[in-house]
């Protein structure tokens, strides 16, 4: 039995590597074919470039492992079956469970190495790799103009010349258009001929002018029927001169990214989500607190706000209720219980000698007891009813700009609230998905194995077709569940172990089926495929046919 099992898994590494080797250069195409516009022409050192795809090559191992087990099982057991080795031991009594343990085994070692990759490498590799993206997205392209081409590589400048000699140097046709300053004014710049060249120690690029004018729409000084006066300048020589820095590379701070969830381990990531969870009970209780605190405020000061709202509103909706009378008798009743206390005396004046005590009246102010017409809030009746009738409009205009500004508040603080779930949701779902990676390795190891043994058929033919239509099933529904967390149609915790699952279904149907010896004629298969697109090629071919006789006959 030990000797099965070495035999196995000395069959199982090489194509293992090779497979993962060849998943890491596919998943590293399909990142070249989308940013490869991003990384042309920009003049960024081959260091740097292979930097990038170093860092992007490590931050890929999580997904190319799940990917190397599922083929190179297939191709292994595939590989056994066709040979019949596979038949001749399980006809010695070796069961496939038996012959599969040493393959669980390195999947099993596979899993613990791509949860360690995810959880240790891929925080760093993600974080340099994006940062390094990001520097070479925003370098500008190299410098280079180029003979009848508008170039717009300098900001605010478009530069054109008609012909370029041999030596890049001298040129002919120069023209050079300003608009860094006035959009909706001419300044532009043309000469006979020229040169250019740079100056790499200052970093400077220089384009040396002959015989040439300067047309500069000036603008007005005057009012709106003013005129534009146009200016034209000749010159024998005019040297412009352009600053290069701009065309450096540059490298971001990559600490500024850290915190992003694809860059922290699972230790990282649980403290990241207590500290969502905080954030949230801390927004959620000052959802309510904000509006009451808004409310407290606005009510304060003896219903001062209120009253002065009242008067506006009365002076506008009710201009010819004179209400001074009634104020001067307020004010009289307020000076009269003033001079009884000495100590709400506010403010003195003297004059001469004489000192004239001047008490500080409240004019505008107002009491629940003014406002209400009974002592007491009745229960049970709508308060808009026990209003005065003079305080209505005023209190229902005032109670409309109080609900406004709590609702101001609410909203305010619902939005941080949403804004902290969606990121402790990628954060949960991040946590997760490092253990979602580690366990789909087990999984496809029971897809790839007895499909390998139902398939019959080795080599990289059969085995590729079944790993990418098995993968490509996983990776849809990993897409899937990934949307339905961001959307919370499902718990961020559940999305990753969902498509696990389904795949889990598979391998048991396919373990049940391959142990009882089952195996699928491919020959069948094929025959009906082929059956089928010889129909679809005869329909079509028809369909041509009756096109062109219609069209034939049309013509007559």
């Amino acid at each position: 039995m030990k000797t099965i099992d070495k035999m196995i898994i000395r069959g199982f590494i090489p194509p293992f590597i090779v497979t993962f080797f060849i998943a890491l250069f596919v998943l590293t195409m399909q990142f070249l074919w989308v940013w490869v516009d991003e990384l042309v022409g920009k003049g960024v050192g081959v260091l740097i470039i292979l930097e990038l795809l170093f860092y992007l090559l490590l931050s890929f191992f999580p997904i190319a492992f799940p990917i190397a087990v599922l083929l190179s099982s297939v191709m292994l057991m595939g590989g056994y079956a066709e040979r019949y080795e596979l038949s001749s031991m399980t006809s010695a009594g070796i069961s496939l469970m038996r012959i599969m343990r040493p393959l669980v085994i390195m999947a099993s070692l596979i899993g613990v190495l791509s949860f360690a990759c995810s959880n240790f490498l891929w925080p760093v590799a993600n974080l340099k790799y994006r940062s390094r993206l990001l520097d070479i997205k925003n370098q500008r392209p190299t410098l280079s103009i180029q003979k009848g081409v508008f170039n717009h590589d300098f900001t605010g400048f478009v530069i054109k010349v008609t012909d370029k000699a041999k030596d890049d140097r001298n040129v002919s046709g120069i023209m050079i258009y300003d608009n860094q300053k006035q959009l909706d004014k001419l300044n532009l710049i043309t000469a006979k001929k020229g040169e250019m060249y740079t100056e790499a120690a200052e970093g400077l690029f220089v384009i040396k002018m002959y015989d040439g004018h300067q047309y500069q729409e000036v603008a007005s000084q005057g009012g709106s029927n003013a005129s534009y006066p146009f200016v034209r300048t000749n010159f024998k020589e005019y040297t412009k001169i352009f600053d290069m820095s701009q065309f450096d590379f540059t490298q971001t701070d990559p600490n500024l990214y850290k915190t992003h969830q694809t860059m922290l381990s699972i230790p990282q990531l649980a403290t990241a989500v207590d500290s969502i969870d905080a954030r949230m009970r801390t927004a959620s209780s000052l959802m309510m607190a904000s509006a009451t605190s808004t409310l407290k405020t606005k009510m304060s000061s003896n219903y001062t706000s209120f009253d002065q709202g009242r008067n506006n509103i009365d002076r506008q909706y009710f201009p010819s209720v004179d209400t001074s009378e009634q104020y001067l008798k307020r004010i009289g009743r307020i000076q009269k219980n003033l001079q009884k206390d000495n100590s709400n005396i506010k403010s003195t004046s003297s004059v001469g000698k004489e000192a004239i005590s001047t008490p500080a009246i409240k004019i505008n102010s107002i009491t629940a007891k003014d406002l209400l017409k009974a002592p007491t809030i009745q229960n049970g009746t709508p308060l808009i009813s026990q209003v005065n009738e003079k305080y209505k409009l005023a209190s229902l205009s005032y109670s409309v700009s109080l609900a406004k500004s709590a609702q101001s508040t609410i909203e305010l603080q619902n939005n941080i609230y949403d804004a902290e779930n969606e990121s402790r949701i990628r954060h949960i779902f991040e946590m997760n998905v490092k253990f979602a990676f580690a366990a789909i390795c087990i999984v496809f190891l029971f897809i790839g194995a007895p499909m390998g043994a139902i398939v019959r058929k080795g080599g990289f033919g059969y085995p590729l077709l079944v790993a990418i239509l098995f993968y490509m099933v996983y990776q849809v529904l990993y897409t899937a569940m990934k949307k339905s967390a961001d959307s919370q149609v499902v718990a961020a915790w559940a999305a990753p172990w969902i498509p696990v699952f389904v795949m889990g279904v598979f391998g048991f149907v396919l373990t049940r089926r391959a142990m009882s010896d089952s195996n699928l004629n491919l020959d069948n298969v094929t025959k009906l495929f082929v059956t089928f697109f010889n129909k679809v090629s005869e329909s079509y071919y028809q369909l041509i046919d009756f096109v062109l006789k219609k069209f034939d006959r049309t013509s007559r």
